[in-house]
């Protein structure tokens, strides 16, 4: 069958195809089907994955495992957290905190020292360690360090020289920003794309965003900054 046609069922214990269960099993979790189609699962003896027939990958057993992105899988063990491979071996010696999802080959990882990115190999991407970091999504990285918040390249150079309090990833060429004065919209060079200054906002959806103004209406702002209301 095409796993990309399995789901998960509304209560999370088992799997559907065309709206029907497929297998008489019932787990305690599942998660979704990942390329190359696999999924994690929890039974009684702990999380694993199962290929699209139901059948596990291998014979280890987790506290805790993710699906599939880039060929690794985030686990978590009696050891700590680390990514195996589709046998079921570890990618790496490493043990962290915490472990992320690979995503263009890159993944954060926090250790003892911080929030910092590996490659597929568990290889350090760059030697700067931060408070938080997030996924790469087109080169481009979210992190915060000493209470500020700014964007990096993989390599862990800064993408700009500003810094704000929080910042979401880049969609369609611009990122949600919080500043001193409230949230924004900023650029690739780290600027505010116009004056306005929101108590909620989101990502542009197709050049227009929706928001809620200092005076608690909803409101819609393009990215010429002009804003209307909604309703």
């Amino acid at each position: 069958m095409n796993w990309h046609d399995i789901k998960p069922s509304l209560d999370g214990a088992h799997f559907l195809l065309g709206g029907q269960p497929i297998w008489i099993d019932r787990f305690m979790a599942v998660m979704s089907f990942h390329a190359p189609g696999v999924a994690p699962v929890q039974d009684v003896s702990g999380w694993y994955h199962i290929d699209a027939e139901g059948c596990p990958l291998y014979k280890a057993r987790y506290h805790k495992a993710y699906g599939f992105y880039c060929d690794r899988a985030a686990v978590k063990d009696k050891t700590g957290w680390f990514h195996i491979d589709l046998n079921g071996d570890a990618c790496y010696p490493e043990r962290y905190a915490w472990c992320g999802n690979f995503q263009e080959n890159c993944c954060a990882v926090r250790s003892s020292d911080g929030y910092h990115h590996i490659d597929p190999l568990g290889r350090a991407l760059y030697a700067e360690r931060w408070q938080y970091a997030g996924d790469a999504r087109d080169g481009v990285i979210c992190v915060q360090s000493a209470g500020e918040a700014f964007h990096i390249r993989k390599d862990g150079s800064k993408l700009y020289p500003a810094t704000h309090r929080f910042v979401h990833v880049f969609h369609k060429g611009f990122a949600v920003a919080l500043d001193t004065l409230g949230w924004c919209h900023i650029d690739r060079s780290g600027q505010p794309i116009h004056a306005h200054r929101f108590q909620y906002l989101e990502p542009f959806y197709n050049g227009v965003a929706v928001a809620i103004d200092g005076e608690g209406r909803n409101v819609m702002v393009n990215e010429v900054g002009e804003v209307t209301l909604l309703g």
